[in-house]
């Protein structure tokens, strides 16, 4: 910011108005400085108001995305993210974009804990999106109790190279937090960004 836009408006005019009521009359102010000193007061008075109205649209937007994001408590939403529910009778589907075509696709299912307990090979896949649907049993055949699973997943092309890849979940939206002017969701047991949702399930 320039003098004048550090003095101030205010400022400005009062000490314009104190060098026009004392100038000397046989030598009066330049009238080309003159009206580059009022030019200059205009521009700064323009951009006060412009900070001022980009501010308040900034906090309008802002109060806009935090009112969307409380609306989507107790929908279904699907995010990035590898972390997952398990309930008893009930599959659960593993999604996942592939940004290439793959000759090998590998899912490695943790507990809780950190432990590995199932690992899927989903052979040859096309690039695009993908999922695959895990019945809940462990590598011997034995159910595995309800609660918060994460997966990993891995791919290769022919020629070995890793394909670049996204994990994403789907759950229900249980909280809405927010820390500065981001909105952020809690689901699976784990707080995602509001603007990483990509489907609502009604």
């Amino acid at each position: 910011m320039d003098a004048i836009g550090q003095l101030g408006a205010d400022t400005f005019l009062n000490l314009l108005s104190v060098q026009l009521q004392y100038q000397d009359p046989l030598q009066p102010m330049d009238s080309m400085q003159f009206v580059t000193q009022l030019a200059q007061f205009t521009q700064v008075e323009k951009s006060v108001n412009m900070d001022k109205t980009l501010g308040t649209l900034t906090q309008y937007m802002a109060s806009m995305n935090n009112y969307n994001a409380a609306g989507l408590i107790g929908k279904d939403v699907q995010v990035e993210g590898r972390s997952f529910p398990l309930r008893e009778d009930a599959p659960a589907t593993l999604n996942y974009q592939l940004e290439g075509d793959a000759r090998e696709v590998m899912i490695q299912i943790s507990d809780e804990t950190g432990n590995v307990v199932r690992n899927i090979r989903a052979g040859v896949q096309p690039a695009g999106m993908q999922n695959v649907t895990w019945n809940g049993l462990d590598e011997h055949g034995n159910n595995l109790p309800e609660g918060t699973y994460t997966y990993d997943v891995s791919a290769v092309d022919v020629t070995g190279a890793p394909v670049r890849l996204q994990t994403y979940t789907q759950g229900r939206v249980t909280g809405v937090t927010f820390e500065g002017s981001i909105a952020y969701l809690m689901v699976n047991g784990a707080r995602v960004p509001a603007s990483g949702v990509l489907r609502i399930n009604q």
